[in-house]
């Protein structure tokens, strides 16, 4: 039933805010952080939990109409995207995670009418939001993994940017 209300509500939310939108050849960006990962380690995977969080997330974005999905160099970040990817048969595009250049650059130009997913980190969030024109500051809370920032960009001003909350499939884990 809560990922039935989350489908409807991006649905109707992208069908709202995009249309208008549209005619300008602009974007819609999926943001999120990857998935929970596994404690200590360079590189550490996803959990279970985040396993369970990175299949919510699928569900969520089967739909979407997704041509695109980036990840960082990260295996939580290619793990978080791994069921969008397989699910919808896309090739996840590896960057640096610090190149927020080079990202925005390569979405400007291969991707201006396109619908993208990124999977970034804690630390890469507040910057891509900056980068995209959001004027608000935004630091995620390092506990949570369930924010989905759905980024629509304007002919001019600032994008419209919605948040949106997703689960794993368990009540109360969204902050584990």
């Amino acid at each position: 039933m809560r990922r039935t209300t989350i489908s409807l509500i991006v649905s109707l939310t992208f069908s709202l805010l995009a249309a208008p939108y549209m005619a300008h050849a602009q974007q819609v960006v999926f943001l999120v952080r990857h998935a929970e990962q596994a404690p200590g380690a360079d590189d550490p995977p996803v959990t279970e939990t985040g396993q369970r969080r990175a299949k919510a997330l699928a569900a969520l974005l089967k739909d979407a109409g997704l041509t695109a999905i980036y990840v960082s160099n990260a295996q939580r970040t290619m793990q978080t995207a791994e069921p969008v990817a397989q699910a919808l048969q896309l090739e996840p595009t590896r960057m640096r995670a610090r190149d927020i250049e080079g990202l925005l650059e390569r979405l400007r130009t291969q991707h201006a009418d396109g619908r993208v997913l990124i999977v970034g980190h804690s630390l890469t969030i507040p910057h891509l939001l900056k980068a995209f024109g959001h004027p608000e500051e935004v630091m995620p809370d390092l506990k949570a993994y369930d924010a989905l920032y759905m980024i629509v960009p304007k002919p001019t001003g600032p994008p419209l940017v919605v948040v949106l909350r997703y689960s794993g499939g368990e009540t109360g884990d969204a902050h584990r």
